[in-house]
């Protein structure tokens, strides 16, 4: 067992397919905190020894408030791990796995699009009837 080298509290979801995409699952993704040791990555029961994963990606975007945040994919034994990250200058710098460093927009999923137009309908209506 490494020594630990940063501690994070992610939320995380096991992805369907094989890439990097805008899921739903994330409204239900298992909260908890990502240890990343000399060796492996561990979240809970999950424990990625670096030695072992298929492949790590580190996707930088920007939240809907423009604030800097990573998702980062791991391909391990046939199934892909996402990480919701939030700003850290940890990845940024050199990291203790290898990964591919990504950059872009993720997007809405329609779910996200249909869930924000809700809530801001209820707002507004909120608005609305505390003025009359």
């Amino acid at each position: 067992m490494g020594k630990v080298l940063e501690r994070f509290m992610v939320k995380a979801i096991k992805a369907d397919g094989e890439d990097f995409k805008r899921s739903s699952k994330w409204v239900l993704a298992r909260r908890g905190r990502l240890i990343v040791k000399e060796d492996e990555i561990q979240m809970n029961k999950w424990v990625f020894p670096y030695s072992e994963i298929d492949e790590a990606v580190l996707f930088k975007t920007k939240t809907l408030f423009l604030i800097t945040c990573y998702i980062l994919m791991i391909k391990f034994k046939g199934n892909i791990y996402q990480f919701g990250l939030n700003p850290n200058k940890f990845w940024e710098g050199e990291l203790p796995f290898a990964v591919n460093r990504q950059e872009g927009k993720t997007g809405y999923s329609p779910f996200s699009v249909i869930i924000r137009v809700v809530a801001a309908i209820f707002i507004l209506v909120a608005i609305y009837i505390d003025y009359i």
